[in-house]
C-alpha cells in the first residue's frame, strides 16, 4: 500500500561465484533468491539497493547488455490470442535487426517450430507442457553446446532434465550452499556431510530435501542447536540451517577454487572489446507496426472489451440523445439543456479513460489500483469545479483562481459552448406562455459566463490549449512507460 512502511528485507547475501559457458542450473526451493539473482544478472534489478560487481568476460557490462542478452521472464507474457507462429514471428520483428529481411525471420521462426517439434500446433494456440519443457532444454543444451552461456533458474525438474545440466547453484535463504560441476554435487554432500541419494532417488528432489530440512536437518545442526533451542520454530531452525550448509561451502575446496577464478578475472581482465561493439540499430516504425499490428488481433480474436467499450459508447450516445431530444430554442429551459448535454457528455469522455490507467501502474494490484482512481478522480473533480460551469470563475479567491488554466473541462467546455451558442437565436416566453419573444441572441449566454467569442481565436485558442495538454501529457506517460520498462 502506498504511504505504508516497509522494512527493507535482504534477499541474496554475497553470492559469489562463475557461470561459464554451457547449462548453469540455479537450483533451491521457493523463495530461495533463484529469480532475484537472475534479475541482477540479467540487468533487469533495481541497482538502488545492490552492492556487489557482474562482470562478463572479465569485463564490466556495457550500457546496452539488456539488448545483448536473451531473458525470459517468470510470468507467461505471450498473447494468448495469437497462434505459436505469429508469438514467434511477433518476437523476430521486434527483436531482429532492420538489415535481417522478411524471408530471414521466417526462415528463423521455422527453424525454431521444427527445433521444438511444433510443427502439429504451429498454427493453433496452445501452452508449454512437459514434453514440450524437455524439448526447450534440450534445445538450450544444444546451443550451450556452440559456446553460449545459458542460465536458468528451475524448481524440482526430471531427472532427463537433470542429466543436462553442466553447473548448479544451490541456494537456500539467499545463501550459496553449492556451487561447482553438477555430476560432482552428489559426491560432495556425500564425501562433506554423509549424505548419500539413493539409487531411484531424483537428485534434484534429494538436494532440495536437505536444504529444506526434510532431511537429515538433525545431523547438519547436531553441532549448532542448543539444548534450550529444540522449542524453536521452524524459521529459525532454517535460517541455522542455511547458514550451516553456506558455512560447510565457504570451508570447501570448491570455493577456494571459484575465490581464486574470480580473483584472477578482476586482476587480469579480458582485452576483448566485442562486448562494446554496437549493435545494428532498429526501426521505431517498424516497432510500432508490429505492435500495432498484434493489439489489432488480439482485438479482433477477443472482442469482448472494445465491444464492452462501444457499447457503453452507444448506449451513452441513444440515452443521451434521448434525454435532449426536445430542446427548444427558449431562454430558460433551452440553455439549461445545451448546457447540461455539453457538460455530460465532456464528462463522459473524460471520465471514460480511466480504463486505461492500469497499463501505467508499476503494481497493478487491487489497493494500488483502487489508489491510484481515487487520487486520479480527485484531479479530474478539482478540474471540473474550475471548468466555469459549476462555479463562476470569477468569484474563486484569487489565490485558488490560477487552477482554472490547468482545467481540461474549462477548455473543452468553453470551446463547445462557443460553437453551440454562436449565431444562436434564443426565445423568451410572455404574457401566459402564449406569446414568444425571439429576439435574444445566443452570444448573450457566453457574455453571462464571462466567455470570449468575438473572434476567431477565441474559438481556437481553446483547441490550442487541449492539444498543449495532450502533448504533455504524452510526453510524461513516455517517460513512465520508461520508468517501467527500465527494469523489467
Amino acid at each position: 500500500m502506498p504511504f505504508q512502511n516497509t522494512k527493507n528485507k535482504q534477499i541474496l547475501h554475497d553470492i559469489t561465484g562463475i557461470f561459464k559457458s554451457g547449462m548453469n542450473a540455479i537450483l533451491g526451493p521457493s523463495g530461495c533468491g533463484k529469480s532475484s539473482l537472475l534479475d541482477v544478472l540479467a540487468a533487469r534489478k533495481d541497482p538502488d539497493g545492490l552492492s556487489g560487481t557482474v562482470l562478463i568476460d572479465g569485463q564490466t557490462r556495457p550500457n546496452d547488455y539488456k539488448y545483448r542478452v536473451g531473458y525470459v521472464v517468470q510470468d507467461d507474457i505471450l498473447s494468448g490470442t495469437l497462434t505459436v507462429k505469429e508469438n514467434l514471428a511477433f518476437s523476430a520483428n521486434i527483436r531482429l535487426s532492420k538489415t535481417v529481411s522478411k524471408q530471414q525471420k521466417a526462415d528463423v521462426v521455422k527453424r525454431v517450430i521444427h527445433q521444438l517439434a511444433l510443427e502439429k500446433c504451429a498454427d493453433t494456440r496452445v501452452g508449454l507442457d512437459s514434453s514440450t519443457a524437455i524439448k526447450v532444454m534440450k534445445l538450450l543444451h544444444e546451443i550451450s553446446l556452440n559456446g553460449c552461456t545459458i542460465i536458468f533458474s528451475i524448481h524440482q525438474p526430471r531427472y532427463m532434465i537433470y542429466k543436462l545440466f553442466d553447473q548448479i547453484l544451490l541456494l537456500s535463504l539467499g545463501l550459496c550452499i553449492y556451487h561447482g560441476p553438477a555430476p560432482d554435487i552428489l559426491s560432495y554432500f556425500s564425501e562433506s556431510l554423509g549424505f548419500i541419494c539413493e539409487q531411484y532417488d531424483n537428485p534434484c528432489d534429494f538436494l532440495l530435501d536437505i536444504v529444506q530440512g526434510d532431511r537429515h536437518s538433525s545431523v547438519i545442526l547436531k553441532n549448532s542447536v542448543k539444548e534450550d533451542d529444540k522449542e524453536e520454530d521452524k524459521k529459525l531452525t532454517q535460517n541455522k540451517l542455511a547458514e550451516t550448509l553456506n558455512n560447510r561451502y565457504l570451508k570447501s575446496y570448491l570455493w577456494a577454487s571459484v575465490q581464486q577464478e574470480t580473483d584472477n578475472y578482476f586482476n587480469h581482465p579480458s582485452s576483448d572489446q566485442i562486448l562494446y561493439e554496437k549493435l545494428p540499430k532498429k526501426c521505431r516504425f517498424n516497432e510500432l507496426y508490429y505492435v500495432s499490428q498484434r493489439v489489432l488481433r488480439n482485438l479482433g480474436r477477443s472482442p469482448t472489451v472494445i465491444i464492452i467499450q462501444i457499447g457503453v459508447s452507444i448506449v451513452f450516445a441513444i440515452l443521451c440523445g434521448l434525454v435532449f431530444l426536445r430542446i427548444d430554442h427558449t431562454l430558460d429551459q433551452g440553455v439549461r439543456q445545451r448546457a447540461g448535454a455539453l457538460f455530460l457528455i465532456t464528462t463522459f469522455q473524460v471520465f471514460v479513460n480511466l480504463i486505461s490507467l492500469e497499463l501505467f501502474l508499476k503494481e497493478p494490484t487491487v489497493d494500488v489500483f483502487a489508489v491510484a482512481n481515487v487520487i486520479l478522480g480527485m484531479i479530474y473533480l478539482i478540474m471540473m469545479i474550475f471548468s466555469g460551469f459549476i462555479v463562476d470563475l470569477t468569484s474563486i479567491v484569487a489565490a485558488l483562481n490560477w487552477l482554472q488554466w490547468f482545467s481540461i473541462f474549462r477548455y473543452a467546455l468553453y470551446g463547445l459552448n462557443i460553437n453551440e451558442f454562436t449565431n444562436l437565436n434564443l426565445c423568451a416566453t410572455v404574457a401566459n406562455n402564449t406569446t414568444s419573444i425571439c429576439s435574444y441572441r445566443g452570444e448573450d449566454t457566453l457574455i453571462e459566463r464571462h466567455i470570449d467569442f468575438e473572434s476567431d481565436w477565441d474559438l481556437w485558442k481553446n483547441f490550442l490549449a487541449l492539444g498543449i495538454m495532450t502533448i504533455i501529457y504524452l510526453i510524461l506517460t513516455y517517460i513512465q512507460l520508461l520508468r517501467i520498462k527500465k527494469y523489467k
